[in-house]
């Protein structure tokens, strides 16, 4: 629990310039957001697919921005229009996959994940939406503005891996979540120790792709989780937001297929700090949409 208080912290003063307005998906495809003021006091948010000249309306929401009263001075009415910045939502991060695009953003006091399939008949979107994080209530004078980071690698047309982490400045509420997304389907991944479980400390020297997979393999075999012969491969790494903007500290996870798990990628989760490897620890939790019965 200390480590997450501790990783939230330094959260709040590393990634701030993580979130974006425009995101570029492909040579002709990119998301952005847009906020104007369409009749005084509100604001409307707006977010849009590009493609060339092209403009689609994904998502949108009018939010009440000016709270000031004529019976509050100017200094009190300007410490009361800042609770406007929890309200709008914000474009952190996106990618493409196939015929579905990915927007992690933050939204309704929470931070979200956005789904959305393009239908080719009737040439229209349907979003899912997968509410990750919930960011507590209170004052932004009393607990400071919210911040959010995202850390993803795409490692073939169906699979995705991302750590988000969410916060207050002042850590009321947030959390974190590691997840897999496959063929449009969300789970969390929760690491924990079981029975499979292997915890061993191990320094790692390079982070070069021939390496690693040598080094992983090795340490397999050493543990007794693979014979040489035993088929492996290595696809790469991510950085969490900690490991990503602090130097000595995180984790990072790799990830791999082998010979007991030939055609489903799995995860190993390394300790920066300590130098330690924990395989074979997590378990799989599925992330309700908002669609979903019983929400």
């Amino acid at each position: 629990m200390r480590k997450i208080i501790i990783y939230l912290f330094l959260l709040n003063y590393t990634i701030m310039e993580a979130q974006k307005t425009n995101i570029t998906l492909s040579e002709t495809l990119s998301v952005y957001q847009i906020e104007k003021e369409e009749k005084k006091g509100f604001t409307k948010w707006q977010l849009y697919l590009k493609k060339g000249d092209r403009l689609s309306l994904l998502d949108e929401k009018e939010v009440k921005t000016d709270f000031s009263t004529p019976f509050d001075d100017e200094a009190t009415n300007k410490m009361l229009n800042r609770e406007a910045i929890m309200l709008i939502p914000n474009l952190i991060d996106a990618y493409k996959e196939k015929q579905s695009i990915f927007v992690f953003l933050y939204k309704d006091r929470s931070a979200m994940l956005q789904n959305y399939t393009f239908n080719e008949e009737k040439k229209t979107f349907k979003i899912k939406e997968y509410p990750l994080i919930a960011i507590g209530g209170g004052s932004v004078m009393n607990f400071g503005v919210y911040n959010m980071g995202v850390q993803k690698i795409i490692l073939d047309d169906d699979v995705a891996f991302a750590e988000v982490a969410a916060s207050r400045q002042v850590l009321e509420g947030g959390g974190l979540k590691f997840l897999m997304i496959e063929k449009g389907e969300v789970r969390e991944l929760k690491f924990k120790d079981n029975y499979k479980t292997v915890r061993f400390k191990s320094p790692i020297s390079s982070f070069e792709k021939e390496y690693l997979s040598k080094e992983i393999k090795n340490q397999f075999v050493k543990h007794k989780l693979l014979k040489e012969k035993d088929r492996f491969v290595y696809y790469g790494y991510l950085k969490d937001n900690l490991a990503a903007n602090v130097r000595g500290d995180g984790n990072i996870y790799f990830f791999y297929k082998d010979e007991n798990n030939p055609l489903s990628y799995q995860v190993i989760k390394y300790d920066i700090s300590t130098k330690e490897w924990l395989i074979n620890g997590y378990q799989e939790w599925r992330v309700h949409s908002t669609e979903d019965k019983g929400w």
